[in-house]
């Protein structure tokens, strides 16, 4: 067990950037295992954007199985969160230590395919699994 992270682009519409379904095939542009910083951060933005969560231990609302779109300006905050080693500090039983710096430029890689799938018309969500 452990946090599964993925970020898809796809065609299609959506109503809300959270917790939504949309039509259309999607593609994986990423995948990490057990990246918590990034988690925190897309776990932020989630709420941010009006993300409820789902139940889990101990009835907290937690950001598990959930889906938030990422916007071009997202992605711009997030690269400058990575290059400047300033994401916040996530953790969890199931997340893992600090491996911001193993995943940099990896992580970096996905930002920069994100915005090439947006520059070409689809849309960028992430969402994760513990």
């Amino acid at each position: 067990m452990g946090l599964d992270s993925y970020l898809y682009s796809y065609k299609g519409k959506n109503r809300k950037e959270v917790d939504f379904e949309h039509s259309g095939e999607e593609e994986e542009l990423h995948y990490w295992r057990k990246n918590p910083n990034l988690e925190q951060f897309m776990s932020d933005l989630y709420f941010e954007k009006g993300g409820k969560g789902v139940k889990s231990f101990g009835n907290i609302d937690s950001f598990n199985c959930c889906k938030v779109e990422l916007k071009e300006q997202d992605i711009v905050t997030l690269r400058t969160l990575i290059i400047s080693d300033q994401l916040p500090q996530g953790g969890g039983f199931f997340h893992g230590g600090n491996s911001d710096e193993h995943y940099k430029e990896e992580t970096l890689e996905a930002c920069k395919d994100a915005m090439n799938a947006i520059e070409e018309g689809y849309r960028i969500y992430y969402t994760s699994w513990w």
